[in-house]
């Protein structure tokens, strides 16, 4: 079989893509690919605030995908997170999308912070994540529960998402975060 890499290159490149990777999500991976990606930004753009912003929202939603993807399972290993993020410029904005299959469990919880936080001002945005930091983590939570509001904050735009059902109780599950 020949895959045509000229042709995903150039959408790649048609779109905007700097970094696109499909896999495994470790810690380790965060810590060497997030290196390298701010590294990247930093030498693309003056503008420190702007680098820092899309390297913050890089990581929570890797963050997000090593937390709460439905795990993989492997023969004889720990059960890995496997998901999807694309990094890219359009104009004078960064993007960062990241994917993964989550079950209806978390599914529930996405909806509703997502709907929540969508047609909130910046100001609003504020108020909720310093009302959200002083609460409890919920139950089954594997960090804060702030995440989504951490990154609406960082947001040029309202985050986009979508969520797609799969086979049994599953769905996939993307967001795209302009910055």
């Amino acid at each position: 079989m020949a895959i045509d890499l000229l042709s995903y290159q150039n959408l790649m490149d048609q779109d905007g893509v700097i970094f696109y990777y499909k896999g495994e999500f470790t810690q380790e991976f965060l810590l060497q690919i997030g290196r390298d990606l701010r590294s990247k930004i930093r030498g693309e753009t003056e503008n420190r605030t702007l680098s820092i912003k899309v390297f913050s929202v890089f990581v929570e939603l890797i963050q997000n995908v090593t937390r709460y993807a439905v795990p993989y399972a492997r023969e004889n290993e720990a059960d890995a997170s496997v998901g999807i993020v694309v990094v890219g410029r359009d104009n004078n904005h960064y993007f960062v999308c990241c994917g993964n299959e989550i079950d209806a469990a978390r599914k529930a919880i996405v909806v509703e912070k997502l709907e929540t936080i969508k047609n909130m001002d910046k100001d609003e945005i504020k108020t909720y994540f310093r009302e959200q930091r002083k609460k409890a983590p919920e139950a089954n939570s594997k960090g804060g529960g702030i995440g989504l509001i951490e990154i609406a904050k960082l947001a040029s735009e309202p985050i986009g998402y979508t969520i797609t059902s799969m086979e049994g109780d599953r769905s996939f599950y993307s967001l795209t975060v302009t910055v």
